[in-house]
């Protein structure tokens, strides 16, 4: 038996992913990542694309066109100098970037639908006790895509029986 055969039923793509059981890595494979394009404007001469670092990263690193100060326990609109629209059924979202978390810095969570096409700004929040500078051409946030899915709500009496295990626990229900 050839040493990589067992790759072949990983590898494989068959029409019922049920009878193919869950997707199993081994050996370094990482599963198809499918590729959406996303139209996108340089609207400011600084300007640069998202970027990403790895090709396993999900978020990609929008930039600072600007240079503006932050005050402490104050937010302040920071532009990236890029219109970016999303194809629908889906839609991205602006999320913070560990290095800027350590500095007590954070974007504003915002969905961006694919109907939005204005300029991608960033809320940035000072949660620190200092000014907080922002230079042209940081690394401010980073925008991730997500695929969009309808919501059917249903009013019931009682809950099936698969929400059972956790009942009202809420914040703090699993310890520290």
């Amino acid at each position: 038996m050839n040493e990589d055969s067992h790759l072949d039923d990983v590898l494989s793509v068959d029409s019922n992913p049920a009878e193919r059981g869950p997707l199993r890595l081994m050996d370094g494979y990482i599963p198809p990542i499918q590729t959406v394009t996303i139209e996108s404007k340089l609207i400011h001469p600084d300007a640069k694309l998202p970027f990403r670092k790895r090709t396993t990263d999900a978020g990609y690193d929008l930039y600072s066109v600007e240079h503006k100060i932050i005050p402490a326990g104050d937010m302040v609109n920071i532009r990236t100098g890029i219109i970016l629209t999303c194809p629908p059924g889906w839609y991205m979202t602006i999320e913070p970037r560990s290095s800027l978390a350590i500095r007590k810095i954070s974007p504003f969570h915002a969905i961006i639908d694919a109907t939005y096409t204005g300029e991608m700004m960033v809320a940035l929040m000072n949660h620190g006790s200092e000014d907080y500078e922002v230079h042209n051409q940081d690394r401010i946030a980073q925008v991730v895509l997500h695929q969009q899915c309808h919501l059917n709500f249903k009013v019931v009496e009682e809950f099936s029986n698969r929400y059972s295990g956790r009942g009202l626990d809420g914040f703090g229900h699993s310890g520290r």
